[in-house]
């Protein structure tokens, strides 16, 4: 703590608080500061930084700092946080956050339009690579919701939506 004399005997002014230019009194700082160099005054949190109660803390990872640096919390659903963690940005591509963290979606699912989830393909679709949309099947392939695509070999067939292999029933196809 620094000290500060408002009867002419020196106190020493507790953590978190700064003494006045003058040495008079001992004040609190304000959310989003702490005390400045040797005490005197406030200075603003630096980035990743918030305070509550005069005293600057890290905000963890994968939390965010809010502009006025007085709050550390998550992203909302479909976004996740700035390299900084100073915002929050939306999820981009294949990635997806339902609870405030950015993650390339995986398996054979794809981010959905909000990026709040990753979802399965339909039928006879799979995943592409970048996990941002589903594609068709190639041809002699098929697979099951949810699935990759797998090859049906001969004699079997893939119906026209590529969502079965079948045996070819004699007399048709």
């Amino acid at each position: 703590g620094h000290s500060y004399s408002l009867k002419g005997v020196c106190e020493v002014c507790a953590d978190g608080n700064y003494v006045d230019e003058e040495h008079r009194i001992c004040l609190r700082c304000g959310a989003g500061k702490e005390p400045g160099p040797g005490g005197v005054g406030c200075v603003n949190c630096t980035a990743g930084q918030y305070s509550v109660l005069g005293q600057c803390q890290e905000c963890p990872h994968p939390n965010v700092v809010n502009a006025g640096r007085t709050e550390c919390g998550p992203c909302a659903a479909g976004r996740g946080a700035n390299t900084e963690h100073t915002g929050c940005m939306n999820c981009t591509g294949g990635q997806a956050s339902p609870n405030g963290v950015c993650a390339t979606c995986g398996g054979f699912t794809i981010a959905s339009d909000d990026h709040t989830a990753c979802v399965s393909c339909v039928g006879g679709k799979h995943a592409n690579d970048e996990h941002t949309d589903c594609v068709l099947c190639d041809a002699g392939e098929y697979s099951n919701p949810g699935g990759g695509c797998q090859r049906c070999d001969p004699p079997n067939v893939v119906n026209a939506d590529r969502t079965q292999c079948t045996r070819c029933v004699e007399g048709k196809g």
